[in-house]
């Protein structure tokens, strides 16, 4: 007996850590498609083999002097389930079954995460005591908060959709102390924080004939001191403070709802860090006030009654209609909720209706005010914003819908359904918490849902019942506290938080957040970039685009997959938590290979097209130094990288590609292009070919085009280089939209991706003689001359040819006022000390880019302080806070 425990514990440690050494291996490798004479052909790209050998030994090694030692493998067995990552690169199989290939994607930084949450649980599991209490929540809350906020406000994502124009009635109110927004916009006042124009948004003029905001005001009258202090940056750290007051409030409920501090843990890591409500937190939008009155309602000191405890209740449910009228129904049943809990007590019933009646006449009265009808729909003018109709999409759509459900981006909250059923089976309080959750929750979720926009427009996935996430954190916790003498139980659902956490993170950092955004064309970001060889969107339900009944029919097959999952782990019993994660991600691994592979049989063979898309992972990651070992998959082959470049081609053609972009490009054809250099080819009809024409080259989204060439004959062609990798490049052309062609885009060299310089995404980019300016920034952009930089800093990245000196030679130009302004470089730094007006001559030094025959200057520009030209000159009409111009005719 004791030999075959032996034997056990090192088949667990070896399989263990050598699977993890060809999980590592295969990590970095790459797997691509192009198109070959019998369809979609694989490739790949390897690491050295030794590499792999020298994993093996070291692991090896590792494992062996662990099983020497006694140490229990149980907790490192999910490890085990990396060795998925090795299917992609096998031969015949993933070619049968081409869902395998997202292992090979992005994706397969997901499950390293999975699994390192999993084994992080398993060692937390044994500790006799879990860290708690509501102060470290709180804090914990706001740093991670700001955290996000602090990377995505830096973004050209933020303030993004509606943002701007609550910060426009609130910079109303404190400029002008009324809700008149026109002038605001007139004055451009919003480029303080959004360098775009933006015009009102309304529907309907006011009684008086003025313009206001459809928009509601709760919220940009609580931003008023936030905005008086530190403008877009104070609102945001308002809103963080307010989210992590809500988490810690809902922490501290489902303490008290469970008793235990590990299972409200547990539920504020899935309810308030996953994507739904963490992207939420800092967005200037109503729902995080919501959030926290929804908490200071029901979650806050339940049981107390007194006077000042109904008062304070009274105050946050008033405000919810302010804060936005769909709140209005889940008001009501806040209401509702709260003269249950107090037993219809007289005076804490009058405590509590006495602010909610107040605040509601108040409520009618400002739409009387403003628009002459006490109507809370009178912003909307004759429009229907809200129906039944919508309903049967919205409500199912806010909770699964690919691009915008919150269980979609969190299947951890699906537990919350099962904590509130086994909540309501206990019977007395618990089940009295979960009736109150399921009346709050369904007034949100049906109203939302019932709205013609029911998504919430341009905003990150969940926003619109984001007020509501917070109440399915003590079901989360009541489940989670009864798994606690079930391994498989615990380990599900430690497997469902950790793919939402990796989910979150893959949101927010992914492609500088990119994925937040989605075009409502029902096929979501985050599955595009996690799979770009298979279209795994396909299997997934889209309550925007597409049948109904299609959608219904894919989140009840996804739900039947995770109810089986569970059933059959249930069956198996594993004494251990490692043993019982190991299971449940095989299983659910192999379950959703087999149910997106029947879902997506019927894509049609257009979309599965490599020359189709607008980014190529062989281009990507294309690194000789790195992956030497180049394969060709049909027939089995070892090939040159040179061959594997000459394999990729995109093309675009009239009405291929329809997804919204922000410039007019050539057929709507946008790409994501790493540093190389490419030959563009543009092909035309005998008929159009007579016609002259001129095709631009566009890099990045704002701003002029970087290049024009002029078109002759029906095939022409063109070699254009780019220093640094490019997510946006399209083209602009004239006389060609409407007529028959296709454009070609093939690299002729890439840039090893170890050699690149690694930059932020290129939102504009401006040539000045023999120089390029590329702009990082989106509140920077240039000018025939030149550029203003902001106060603070500004990233751009000048280019050059090889030829050209080693220096890039500007001026600097100081504003009105006295300044210190600084120049970084890689290996160098100038400091500025100008007075106001005073001009310095720059020589910035380069960098070389042999592969592609260019210099390089990754330049910072920091600078103290700022100005903003209305302050100055009472006729400008310029509110921006600019910091130093930076002539560029030195460079030409």
């Amino acid at each position: 007996m004791p030999s075959k425990r032996i034997n056990a514990r090192s088949f667990g440690w070896l399989s263990a850590l050598l699977l993890t050494a060809l999980g590592l291996w295969c990590t970095l490798g790459l797997l691509d498609i192009v198109s070959g004479s019998a369809g979609v052909i694989r490739v790949a790209m390897l690491p050295p083999w030794w590499i792999l050998a020298a994993l093996v030994v070291v692991l090896g090694v590792v494992g062996a002097a662990a099983e020497k030692a006694g140490y229990d493998p149980d907790v490192m067995l999910p490890l085990c389930a990396v060795g998925i990552l090795a299917v992609p690169y096998l031969p015949w199989l993933p070619d049968r079954l081409p869902a395998l290939r997202a292992a090979a994607g992005p994706a397969r930084v997901l499950l390293w995460f999975i699994v390192g949450w999993l084994i992080g649980s398993g060692v937390g599991s044994r500790l006799q005591k879990v860290p708690g209490g509501v102060l470290l929540i709180f804090l914990a809350s706001a740093i991670i908060f700001g955290a996000a906020a602090w990377h995505l406000t830096g973004t050209p994502l933020f303030p993004g959709g509606d943002e701007p124009h609550y910060l426009v009635i609130t910079q109303s109110l404190l400029h002008d102390g009324d809700l008149k927004i026109e002038n605001n916009h007139q004055r451009e006042e919003y480029r303080a924080y959004f360098n775009r124009p933006l015009k009102p948004d309304y529907l309907t003029r006011g009684a008086d004939g003025q313009i206001y905001s459809i928009h509601p005001v709760g919220l940009p009258v609580l931003a008023v001191p936030a905005f008086a202090l530190g403008g877009y940056r104070g609102v945001v750290a308002m809103l963080v403070l307010m989210a992590a007051l809500a988490a810690a409030l809902m922490w501290q409920w489902a303490r008290d709802v469970t008793g235990s501090v590990p299972a409200a843990t547990f539920a504020w890591a899935a309810a308030a860090l996953t994507g739904p409500f963490v992207f939420n937190s800092f967005t200037v939008y109503p729902e995080i006030p919501g959030a926290l009155a929804v908490m200071v309602a029901v979650a806050w000191r339940p049981a107390a009654t007194s006077t000042g405890v109904m008062l304070a209740r009274g105050v946050a449910i008033g405000a919810l209609p302010w804060l936005s009228t769909k709140y209005a129904p889940m008001a009501a049943a806040g209401t509702l909720v709260v003269l249950l809990r107090a037993r219809w007590n007289a005076r804490a019933a009058a405590a509590l209706l006495t602010p909610i009646a107040i605040a509601l006449t108040g409520w009618f009265a400002f739409f009387f005010w403003i628009w002459g009808t006490a109507s809370p729909s009178a912003p909307y003018g004759s429009s229907e914003p809200m129906t039944l109709r919508y309903l049967a999409r919205g409500a199912p759509g806010l909770l699964f819908d690919q691009e915008y459900g919150v269980i979609a981006h969190a299947p951890i909250l699906v537990v919350a359904f099962v904590g509130l059923a086994q909540m309501l089976r206990s019977g007395g309080v618990a089940a009295r918490r979960a009736l109150e959750s399921i009346i709050i929750l369904c007034a949100l979720l049906f109203t939302v849902g019932a709205f013609h926009v029911w998504w919430g427009g341009t905003a990150s996935p969940g926003r619109s019942i984001a007020s509501g996430v917070l109440l399915l954190g003590p079901p989360i916790a009541w489940l989670f506290a009864s798994t606690k003498a079930r391994p498989s139980a615990r380990a599900a659902c430690h497997v469902l938080l950790a793919s939402s956490l990796a989910i979150a993170c893959a949101l927010g950092v992914a492609q500088d957040g990119a994925l937040l955004h989605n075009d409502r064309d029902g096929s979501a970001a985050l599955l595009e970039w996690a799979s770009p060889t298979w279209p795994l969107s396909s299997a997934f339900p889209s309550f925007i685009a597409g049948p109904l009944v299609g959608a219904i029919e894919r989140t009840l097959a996804w739900l039947a997959l995770g109810a089986g999952v569970a059933w059959l782990i249930r069956l198996s019993r594993p004494r251990e938590f490692g043993g019982a994660a190991l299971a449940t991600l095989l299983l659910g691994a192999a379950g959703g290979v087999v149910l997106v592979s029947v879902a997506a049989s019927s894509v049609s063979t257009a979309a599965l097209m490599p020359e189709a898309r607008a980014r190529v992972p062989l281009l990507d990651r294309f690194d000789l130094s790195r992956r030497p070992t180049a394969l060709l998959y049909d027939p089995f082959s070892r090939i040159t990288g040179a061959d594997a470049l000459s394999r990729v081609t995109l093309i675009a053609r009239p009405g291929q590609r329809t997804a919204p972009q922000p410039a007019d490009l050539l057929w709507n054809a946008r790409f994501a292009l790493p540093a190389g250099e490419y030959q563009v080819q543009l092909m035309r009809s005998d008929a159009a070919s007579g016609t002259n024409t001129t095709v631009a080259l566009q890099i990045g989204r704002n701003g002029l085009p970087l290049e024009r060439w002029d078109v002759t004959g029906s095939v022409w062609e063109h070699r254009f280089v780019l220093p640094i990798d490019a997510e946006f490049v399209g083209f602009r052309a004239s006389s060609v939209e409407t007529a028959d062609g296709e454009l070609r885009i093939a690299p002729v060299q890439v840039v090893d991706e170890g050699k690149r310089l690694a930059r932020p995404p290129i939102i504009s980019a401006v040539r000045y003689g023999s120089v390029t300016a590329f702009f990082h920034d989106d509140h920077v952009s240039g000018e025939p001359n030149g550029f203003w930089t902001r106060r603070a800093s500004a990233e751009i990245t000048y280019a050059t040819s090889a030829t050209s000196p080693a220096t890039i030679d500007v001026v600097v130009r100081c504003g009105p006022v006295a300044n210190q302004v600084t120049l970084t470089t890689p290996g160098w730094q100038e400091r500025l000390v100008l007075d106001a007006g005073a001009i310095r001559a720059v020589a910035i030094p380069t960098i070389m880019q042999p592969d592609v025959g260019v210099r390089l200057a990754p330049l910072e520009i920091s600078v103290r302080d700022g100005f903003v030209p209305a302050e100055i000159d009472r006729g400008s009409t310029d509110r921006r806070l600019l910091g130093c111009w930076i002539d560029m005719g030195a460079a030409r």
